[in-house]
């Protein structure tokens, strides 16, 4: 028997806590212990009674019934030990995560989760300090501009490269999860976490965030990764860094592939566009696309995050991708994300003129369910390049997230 913050031994490969953490006087310390006990590739295990972050999402059953416990024994357990931090039994997950980050865990997200427990995934249920991946880089390092560091990550070997380009900041690079350790058998593949995101820094003026700005990023990640010529493939918003790079820097390109381009080639989502028209100014109620807006995502930006990712993947049996998305947000700020919606980008016109310019091969894939940019926007953006254009029924969004064969086979 000893204290969680101070038990004996070193470099165990595996640390359970089951029902326990919120129990404890000093859940931060014990956290920063187990880090420092745990073998490079020991895993720590997290079971915690599930939970919402707000009040009014715990409102039922299992909430009601876990609040009386917290009252009659949880709370006032913590409370008559060392610290008495008394996180109780409907802690939620954002205040487990706050606590696993003081004790120097990096990212988190939930692993899995019950009825009435989940399992946090501290990094991978924190195996070292370390993602569990399928594949691990062979190079990475930071390329510095004027917006601050982007991370960027380097796989695989050959005369080829493929550069999965960064999309909104709102996700890091791991969105490509799926497409590089396979890739990375046949080829060089080349990511980054766009700024705001990931492992890259988090500078809050919108200037930073502009086209043009992300574009000369992703150039200087392929100096710095000696990358002279790449196949790129963008998701979203990262269609115009791909439509930069395409058009101004052709020597640079062998081919493009655009998923789900949200460009202003065509007439957006009608509620989003009105949402954004009006994104600075408070409403009295914020439903649907009115989520979309600065106020709303300073008060709750896990409520938005969940509405945003829900409308990503229309598709049925999505939660692991919604819930990776989701985690990713949260590693971000709202303040970032407000910049990036009002910073510098391509207009109508522009667009479509360097869309014109365009003379390397062009594949654009867009999902006819998509609900976040309109599968038109892939039609004229495919006319514009003289590119091919593969529509994939009932596909939301991100059809790579959810049929990673399809795409990747193109």
């Amino acid at each position: 028997m000893a204290p969680a913050a101070a038990f004996p031994g070193a470099n165990y490969d595996l640390v359970t806590m089951f029902d326990c953490l919120h129990d404890m006087g000093d859940p931060v310390g014990a956290a920063g212990h187990v880090r420092q006990a745990l073998a490079p590739d020991g895993t720590w295990m997290v079971v915690e009674p599930i939970a919402g972050d707000r009040v009014e999402q715990n409102l039922n059953p299992v909430g009601r019934a876990y609040y009386a416990f917290s009252t009659m024994l949880c709370t006032p357990s913590s409370l008559a030990q060392e610290v008495g931090l008394a996180l109780g039994a409907q802690a939620g997950e954002a205040r487990i995560r706050d606590v696993a980050t003081a004790g120097s865990a990096s990212s988190r997200r939930r692993r899995s989760a019950g009825p009435v427990a989940s399992v946090p995934d501290h990094n991978a249920c924190c195996r070292g300090d370390k993602l569990m991946r399928a594949r691990e880089p062979d190079r990475h390092g930071f390329v510095l501009c004027d917006g601050g560091r982007s991370y960027w990550e380097l796989f695989g070997a050959g005369d080829r490269t493929v550069f999965f380009l960064p999309t909104w900041s709102i996700v890091q690079s791991r969105f490509w999860k799926l497409q590089v350790a396979y890739l990375a058998r046949h080829c060089r593949v080349l990511t980054m976490d766009a700024r705001g995101s990931g492992a890259s820094d988090r500078p809050t003026d919108p200037e930073a965030y502009g086209d043009r700005a992300l574009a000369a990023d992703a150039l200087a990640v392929m100096d710095a990764s000696g990358t002279d010529r790449a196949a790129l493939v963008s998701l979203s918003s990262g269609a115009r860094t791909a439509l930069l790079l395409a058009a101004e820097h052709p020597e640079r390109v062998t081919a493009a592939v655009f998923i789900g381009p949200s460009l202003p080639v065509a007439a957006g989502i009608p509620e989003r566009m009105a949402a954004m028209e009006s994104f600075t100014d408070p409403r009295p109620e914020y439903e649907g696309w009115q989520k979309y807006n600065a106020n709303f995502w300073r008060r709750d930006l896990r409520d938005f995050l969940e509405f945003f990712f829900g409308r990503l993947f229309p598709e049925s049996h999505s939660t692991k991708q919604i819930e990776d998305c989701v985690g990713w947000g949260l590693e971000t700020t709202a303040e970032v994300l407000i910049a990036t919606q009002l910073a510098p980008g391509l207009e109508a016109e522009e667009s479509l003129q360097l869309a014109r310019r365009v003379r390397c091969p062009v594949l654009v894939i867009h999902g006819e369910a998509d609900a976040v940019s309109p599968h038109r926007r892939g039609v004229v953006l495919a006319e514009a390049t003289g590119g091919r254009l593969l529509t994939m029924a009932g596909s939301g969004h991100a059809p790579h997230a959810r049929d990673p064969v399809e795409p990747g086979a193109r």
